[in-house]
């Protein structure tokens, strides 16, 4: 008969060896297996789900950019409006300039037959302090305009 003490010896001489066998190793591996398994399906879930805040924030960014570039491109057309309303009227003071100047080289010509001076106080005519700015009768841009030269 075996003793009390042997039988212990045996029954964990027996464990070790079944322990150790590969049925019961592959299970061990399966199981550690299965949870790195499923820590990696957790960590794709949570990547899964910062891809998709990012796509959405991704998306934000570039609405808003095409926003405030179409804004910019209307603003420029606009300003391009702008100018070029700007020129044309420019231009079209641009042809009545040569007949504002004619007119004024025809009054001064006429105020000089009246024989008034070029450096006429005006207010001494009688006509007040109104007329204090207009300076004098022959201004150096009515010679050169009426004697063919541009004045700058």
């Amino acid at each position: 008969m075996i003793s009390p003490f042997c039988w212990v010896d045996l029954k964990t001489s027996y464990r070790d060896r079944v322990g150790s066998s590969p049925v019961n190793r592959l299970i061990e591996q399966q199981e550690k297996l299965e949870a790195e398994e499923e820590e990696a399906g957790e960590k794709v879930l949570v990547l899964h789900n910062q891809l998709a805040e990012l796509q959405s924030s991704l998306a934000e960014a570039v609405s808003r950019l095409q926003r405030i570039r179409k804004i910019k491109k209307k603003v420029k057309e606009r300003g391009a409006n702008l100018f070029e309303r700007g020129i044309q009227e420019l231009d079209k003071e641009s042809n009545i300039l040569p007949a504002l100047q004619s007119h004024e080289e025809w009054v001064v010509k006429d105020l000089q037959s009246l024989g008034v001076p070029n450096d006429v106080e005006w207010s001494s005519l009688g006509l007040g302090n109104d007329f204090n700015d207009v300076g004098s009768l022959s201004d150096s841009d009515v010679d050169e305009t009426s004697s063919g030269v541009a004045g700058h």
